[in-house]
């Protein structure tokens, strides 16, 4: 991990850049985050980026499985076909949906 003259490193441009593109995507989801406070912003909240892309991915997923749960059950299987192709990409032996355990 190198820094660069203003003291940021490799990983921090990297989450900041994950930050702001996670951001995005919700925008584009029709959920936009106001006002914007990352740590290089005008009012900046405290959060770091790896924190605000957790939040941001969080957020993401709350929306995601909230518009699936309201599908209806024609979509089950789509639904679970989805999940277990997530776990198997992410290393997980079940993904949790609304209501799972």
């Amino acid at each position: 991990m190198t820094a660069d003259l203003f003291g940021c490193s490799d990983l921090d441009r990297t989450w900041a850049a994950l930050a702001r593109d996670s951001r995005e995507a919700l925008r584009l989801l029709g959920y936009p985050i106001n006002p914007v406070c990352l740590p290089d912003e005008t009012k900046p909240c405290g959060a770091g980026f790896a924190l605000h892309v957790a939040s941001h991915l969080a957020y993401m997923m709350a929306v995601i499985d909230h518009h699936i749960a309201h599908l209806g059950d024609e979509f089950l299987p789509v639904i679970e076909e989805i999940r277990a192709n997530a776990a198997a990409e992410i290393g997980c032996d079940q993904l949790h949906g609304p209501g799972g355990g």
